[in-house]
């Protein structure tokens, strides 16, 4: 158990469908853009390294290797390919890194606190609404 909110247990496996749900509605941007990659620029780490590990440390079967690994390698002004989008967005979500989300002149994604996602786009995506909604999470057009 993670915690409970309103006397319901909050399960690994529900925490990670929630994470799953924004994961696959930045894919679902990412497709309906036609973007292969985003960047990412800015990148600040919660804490240090040995620090990091020390703080997830009762939490690790959320950490896999790979997502670790990307943890510790991920570079400033990298670029974020579709098959690595999840691991960054996880460990975003999760508050454990922090960065500028973006593909040129195209979209900026924004993933802030509380699980509050927001997508600027050069064209309305208002096609995806349902898509995104569908996953469970609300979408407000501006």
């Amino acid at each position: 158990m993670i915690l409970e909110i309103e006397n319901q247990e909050l399960t690994i496996e529900m925490y990670k469908k929630t994470e799953d749900s924004y994961i696959k509605a930045v894919h679902l941007t990412m497709d309906f853009l036609n973007l292969p990659h985003l960047h990412a620029r800015n990148i600040i780490k919660s804490f240090k390294d040995d620090q990091f590990l020390t703080q997830i440390n009762a939490y690790m079967e959320l950490y896999p290797n790979d997502l670790l690994h990307y943890y510790f390698s991920t570079n400033n002004n990298e670029k974020i390919t579709y098959e690595h989008i999840d691991k960054h967005c996880r460990l975003q979500l999760r508050e454990d890194l922090g960065s500028a989300v973006f593909y040129p002149r195209k979209c900026k994604l924004f993933i802030g606190y509380d699980y509050l996602m927001s997508v600027h786009s050069h064209i309305p995506l208002n096609p995806i609404f349902q898509s995104i909604q569908n996953l469970g999470l609300f979408v407000e057009d501006f």
